[in-house]
């Protein structure tokens, strides 16, 4: 769990002015949907927590989600599911922007259509050239 990682805890001490915030392909593993969640209810939950208890510091910083990466071709080692990444993220990301007055940043829109193989270097995650694009 993020909550439990000294990066978290590094980030809340840090008194940032700008809190940007991208969850979710890690999260996309079955194991985390399945008999779980069909909607994202946790996720969505668990994601608005994290932005109370950054929008709750003392420097009141800004905050920036961003929709997921599209999930082209799960590459073997990662059991991400596609339908969570590629329908129901881009959805409930932009509906947990809105909630908490966030900006969107929506790296799944501007990457998905694209030649996966000339962004991505696994099917998951953008290469150097899908992060210039």
């Amino acid at each position: 769990s993020y909550w439990a990682c000294d990066q978290f805890t590094y980030a809340l001490n840090s008194a940032p002015d700008i809190v940007t915030i991208m969850l979710g392909t890690n999260d996309a593993a079955p194991y985390n949907w399945e008999g779980q969640q069909a909607k994202g209810d946790s996720y969505e939950a668990d994601y608005n927590e994290m932005i109370k208890t950054f929008r709750d510091l003392p420097t009141k910083p800004d905050i920036i989600v961003m929709v997921p990466p599209p999930l082209h071709k799960p590459p073997s080692q990662f059991p991400f599911s596609r339908k969570v990444i590629n329908d129901i993220y881009p959805v409930l990301v932009h509906k947990i922007a809105k909630q908490n007055d966030a900006i969107v940043i929506d790296t799944h829109s501007s990457l998905d259509g694209l030649d996966h193989e000339d962004v991505f270097c696994d099917g998951a995650h953008p290469s150097d050239a899908g992060y210039y694009h």
